[in-house]
């Protein structure tokens, strides 16, 4: 059995999608935590179901 080489199976841990995703949740709490800028989810649902439609609106501006 070949033995593993831990630099290259971090690397690639590093890289997995998921490491992405949570890296950008947590900067995205952090945002959250120090401004108080949000969207409610109905908010983003309402916008989401004018995409593709004559009444699209453009993206909406956090608040607080």
């Amino acid at each position: 059995m070949e033995a593993r080489d831990p630099i290259r199976s971090l690397h690639h841990t590093c890289q997995h999608p998921y490491f992405a995703f949570k890296e950008e949740a947590d900067a995205s709490w952090r945002d959250y935590q120090e401004t108080g800028l949000h969207l409610t989810g109905e908010e983003v649902l309402d916008w989401l179901e004018t995409w593709g439609t004559d009444h699209e609106t453009p993206a909406l501006a956090c608040h607080t």
